[in-house]
């Protein structure tokens, strides 16, 4: 290798360091009896065998551990490759599980605490409360096909897409999602809890569709709301999927 070709690499950026911000699919676990989990899985991976292709998952163990009961970790991690699941870090605050975590090779994510300031909990009326901005709706506009593999997620707004979602793609918002194509993909609007948020779609055919988490795959979709390009509103009443033609 010549000098100059040694220079140009010594000289040269290998990589940059960004930050973002992506949404990825939380599993979060009720129970330590895995049986009843692989029993879950086995029957939503029938009913929707698309519906796990590799999808990066984050196992979030915080409400299990409430109940100090002992958990197999590596079984669980296990039971989600086998269904096609890639579990990328848990969601945990038990120091054991934290190692196993370590042991995996998994993200750990530890819940975070908020801290009491002595100050300001010994003189709360000296805090002035600060006037109230107005808010500013924004929304993210995709006027390209989402294609298989791809997920797009609007955070902290809305998500509008003027053309298509095709299978296997993934859009995701912290508000509602506008979809002025065929959704053939999953949709999953309110993120981040907003059980207000709403789901329009010209044409429905999705693989998944989701609000707030709470969530219908295809086979539990009404065939009347299916292949007849009517516009719909989703909404979400209670802990359930509602429809309506507009």
């Amino acid at each position: 290798m010549s000098n100059a070709a040694t220079r140009d690499i010594k000289n040269s950026t290998g990589f940059q360091l960004k930050a973002s911000s992506l949404t990825f699919t939380s599993l979060v676990l009720f129970t330590p009896n895995l049986d009843i989990v692989e029993a879950q899985l086995a029957a939503l991976s029938a009913k929707t065998p698309n519906f796990f292709n590799a999808t990066p998952v984050l196992l979030d163990l915080t409400t299990v551990e409430h109940h100090n009961l002992p958990l197999d970790i590596i079984k669980l991690i296990t039971i989600m490759k086998q269904y096609r699941l890639n579990p990328i870090g848990i969601k945990t605050n038990n120091n054991l599980h934290k190692e196993v975590a370590k042991s995996q090779h998994l993200a750990i994510i530890a819940q975070p605490e908020t801290p009491v300031h002595s100050e300001q909990a010994a003189t709360p009326e000296m805090e002035q409360p600060k006037p109230a901005q107005p808010a500013i709706i924004t929304a993210k506009i995709i006027d390209q096909p989402i294609r298989s593999g791809k997920q797009i997620y609007a955070k902290g707004c809305d998500l509008i897409i003027t053309s298509t979602v095709s299978h296997g793609a993934e859009v995701l918002s912290d508000g509602n999602i506008h979809i002025y194509g065929t959704l053939h993909g999953r949709a999953l609007a309110g993120v981040q809890g907003d059980v207000n948020a709403k789901i329009f779609c010209k044409s429905l055919e999705a693989e998944l569709i989701a609000i707030a988490g709470n969530y219908l795959v295809s086979e539990q979709i009404p065939d009347k709301h299916k292949s007849n390009n009517q516009f719909l509103e989703i909404s979400l009443e209670g802990e359930k999927l509602t429809f309506k033609s507009i």
